[in-house]
């Protein structure tokens, strides 16, 4: 059984070990995410304008809302979407013992784009089935979710196609589902409570608590995101790293 012990000193070292790259991966999540808000928040005319000087390079009159809005929505998602499996490849680039420099971004970025497609289309599709297994029943939900767990990983970092990945981590997680369900939810709980306590004291506190729960909160996006990862990995190469996972030994990573 993977230890969920493990798994969080694991990623705890990578990310001390790493801190370039995930603080670079941080601040560009922070800045897609701050535009975004910013363009819908502030004056939407003149942070159009803005948004087409400096991409499309002259000024297109404004002539629909709503067109604009699903523009920007459509880059912030596929953005979204790369630097996810920017995260990934990284992460899993550092758990293979290489080091991760800002020479390393750009291609990143680069084999990003390549699988950004098929990585979004296996996305959605775990997505819908597990929205569909929770809403029939919770138990469902979280078993599905377990199934395809492992898709986007393969899609990020082993070039599989759609299908050979949701059959890849089924057939990987099966007969794994009872002993993956205390890591699995885990780390949702990680996430789940920083959450809850912004949620909170936006209403209950002050601003400066406000802002303490919010980076409490962005951390810990980070953080699950890269125990997640983890966690992929090691179920990915279980057989590979069963005497460091029996260890209980985090390897020492650059």
């Amino acid at each position: 059984m993977l230890s969920i012990g493990f798994i969080f000193k694991n990623s705890w070292e990578i990310l001390k070990k790493n801190s370039f790259f995930y603080l670079s991966f941080s601040v560009l999540a922070l800045l897609l995410g701050g535009i975004y808000s910013l363009f819908f928040v502030g004056n939407f005319n003149q942070l159009y304008k803005l948004y087409s000087l400096l991409v499309l390079h002259k000024y297109i009159p404004q002539t629909n809302h709503s067109l604009s809005v699903i523009i920007i929505t459509s880059i912030a998602v596929l953005m979204y979407f790369i630097l996810s499996i920017m995260l990934i490849q990284g992460t899993v680039k550092i758990l293979d013992g290489q080091t991760i420099t800002k020479d390393n971004i750009k291609p990143l970025f680069s084999s990003s784009l390549k699988v950004c497609i098929p990585f979004i289309i296996v996305s959605l599709i775990c997505s819908l089935l597990t929205t569909i297994g929770l809403i029939l029943l919770i138990i469902p939900g979280i078993i599905i979710s377990i199934a395809l767990f492992l898709s986007t990983y393969y899609v990020a970092t082993r070039d599989k196609g759609i299908i050979e990945s949701l059959k890849l981590s089924y057939e990987k997680t099966k007969g794994e589902k009872m002993s993956l369900i205390i890591p699995f939810l885990s780390i949702s709980f990680v996430l789940m409570v920083p959450y809850w306590i912004f949620k909170f004291s936006l209403t209950h506190f002050n601003i400066g608590l406000i802002l303490l729960s919010l980076s409490i909160y962005l951390f810990s996006i980070l953080y699950t995101n890269i125990c997640s990862i983890n966690l992929q990995y090691f179920i990915a190469n279980k057989e590979d790293k069963r005497e460091e996972i029996n260890n209980f030994v985090p390897k020492e990573l650059i």
